[in-house]
Formats: C-alpha cells, sequence, structure tokens
C-alpha cells in the first residue's frame, strides 16, 4: 500500500513540475520535460524489474528457509543401477499413433547411486515448518542460491525412514529430522556436491568412484 502511495504521489509531483515547465520555459520546457520522462522511464522500469524479482522470491525464500544451514548426515552411498527407460505405448487403435510405441530415452546422468542420508533442520521456528524431500536438488560445492544455478545431478526416486522400513515419500511433507534413501544421477566426474533446497545450500556430499572409474584411474597410474 506504501509503495502504491509513493507511486502516485511521485505522479503527481511530476505532472505539477512539467505543467509549470512549460509554462516557464515554454518550447524548452516541453523538452526538458520528455527528456527527463524518458530518463525516469528507463530508471523506473529497473527499479520494477528489481522489486517484482524481489517479490517474486519472497514466498520461495520463506519456503526454504526451514532448511538454512540444515545438517547433513551422509550414512552411506552405493553404486545404484540406472533407471528403467519410461516405455510409451501407442492407442493401436488410434491412426495418428498406431505402431509407434517405444522407449523413452532417459537423458540422465552417467553415475547413479543410493544415498542414506538424514538431513536435520537447525533452525528455529520458522513461518514454515514442513519441507519437501522431493524438492530437493543437487549442486556443485561452489554453488550460488541463484535461480539460474546449473544442477550438478538429479533426483529421481525418494524413500522415507518410518517405523523401521523405507516408505514411499507420502505426503511428501515432513517436520523435523527426517532420514531419506535417494536414488541420485551425478554429472560424471563430480566428486562433491551439495543440497539445495529452493534457495537454501547445505550439506556436504562426498561422491567415491565407482569400480569402473577405479579401473581407468589404475590403468592411467600404471
Amino acid at each position: 500500500m506504501r509503495i502504491i502511495q509513493f507511486f502516485l504521489l511521485s505522479v503527481l509531483v511530476f505532472l505539477v513540475l512539467s505543467m509549470a515547465a512549460i509554462s516557464f520555459y515554454g518550447i524548452w520546457g516541453m523538452l526538458g520535460v520528455i527528456v527527463v520522462s524518458c530518463l525516469l522511464f528507463q530508471v523506473g522500469k529497473r527499479l520494477a524489474g528489481k522489486f517484482l524479482l524481489k517479490l517474486f522470491m519472497t514466498p520461495f525464500k520463506a519456503k526454504g528457509a526451514v532448511l538454512k544451514e540444515a545438517d547433513v548426515r551422509v550414512l552411506s552411498i552405493v553404486p545404484a543401477p540406472a533407471p528403467q527407460q519410461d516405455a510409451f505405448v501407442a492407442d493401436e487403435t488410434d491412426p495418428d499413433t498406431a505402431g509407434t510405441s517405444h522407449l523413452i530415452e532417459n537423458d540422465a546422468p552417467h553415475d547413479w547411486y543410493y544415498l542414506d542420508v538424514t538431513i536435520t533442520p537447525t533452525q528455529g521456528p520458522t513461518p514454515m515448518m514442513f519441507w519437501e524431500p522431493s524438492e530437493l536438488m543437487l549442486v556443485g560445492p561452489e554453488a550460488k542460491a541463484a535461480i539460474d544455478t546449473a544442477n550438478a545431478g538429479e533426483i529421481r526416486a525418494v524413500e522415507i525412514w518410518q517405523n523401521g522400513a523405507w516408505q514411499p515419500d507420502d505426503p511428501g511433507k515432513y517436520a523435523g529430522p527426517q532420514r531419506l534413501k535417494l536414488h541420485i544421477g551425478v554429472n560424471a566426474h563430480e566428486r562433491h556436491l551439495r543440497f539445495r533446497y529452493y534457495f537454501e545450500i547445505f550439506g556436504h556430499i562426498e561422491i567415491p568412484p565407482l569400480p569402473s572409474q577405479l579401473l581407468e584411474e589404475t590403468a592411467r597410474l600404471y
């Protein structure tokens, strides 16, 4: 509300000054008003863009605050099979799709692991106390919490440790510490990862080389 009031007041002041400039200086006053208007438009456009970006990011920052500087305890990380390809089965009664059944290729990272990890929020009460494991992402050790930060891998599947066994990620939102089993795909040759949750980056995960990579490294040494 204050921003709107300030904007309306600024427009009113500008109009009054513009009329005064034209009245006292004529054509030169009009040219001055046009120049000032263009400059103010450019400045206002930049400020409006920054304001809208900040406004857009606010709810996501609030949602991610629950895992700010969260504690990450890696219990195990072991090689895992790559996810199966997704099958597309065509409707043979549809002339547009008949005979087009195929496997959808996964554009998956090269190295796959099962990661057993416990994530513990360390912040006090936040506006949003629940967090969603399915919203976690993997980034490199030097990643910044920006909108265009590139991922260093992907999390393909999530399971939750409950009642002494691994359970499906349901209902998907939890409060407090949670032990997770993640099926992760890591970009080739990545050895250090961190978690990203909206605009919070935390934890450290050391990725062991796969057996095939160990053989390659040994061969290079000898």
